[in-house]
């Protein structure tokens, strides 16, 4: 596998202030996994203030990049209309290891509500910071995800 983790946010929905503030949390996930040897996939830009490249491009990449990735990080601030759900059902299809991190678990779809007690390959996490997020990866890489 080229990369070890894949990490999906919806970035179509964030203004551009809230999308300044999640890059930084990214920045951090991001650095955190290399401190431990792991190579990331994420589709933000550091580079620039651009969100998006065309869907065909974006779908061709990050679903390539999907499938050579070992485990999936999902962020989910609110209930939204994302790629980032189809992304999880490809990572689900494919049985990756992921974890799942939402404010309000009703905000995920039906299906995916109670998906960790389907699988033991998902776990999911409610959050009301950021702390929370990089605090819960540091003790999941502990434990050896």
């Amino acid at each position: 596998m080229k990369y070890d983790y894949f990490i999906a946010l919806p970035m179509s929905s964030f203004s551009d202030a809230e999308f300044k503030e999640i890059k930084v949390l990214i920045k951090e996930i991001i650095n955190t996994l290399k401190e431990n040897n792991s190579t990331v996939y994420c589709a933000v830009n550091f580079n620039s203030d651009a969100k998006f490249i065309d869907e065909d491009m974006a779908l061709k990449t990050d679903i390539d990049a999907l499938m050579d990735s070992n485990k999936f990080i999902l962020i989910y601030p609110r209930k939204i209309t994302s790629s980032v759900i189809f992304e999880a059902g490809v990572a689900y299809a494919q049985n990756k290891e992921s974890i799942y991190f939402v404010k309000d678990i009703n905000d995920l779809p039906y299906v995916m509500k109670k998906a960790d007690c389907v699988t033991n390959n998902i776990a999911i996490h409610t959050y009301s910071n950021n702390k929370f997020i990089l605090d819960t990866i540091n003790k999941a890489i502990l434990k050896g995800f």
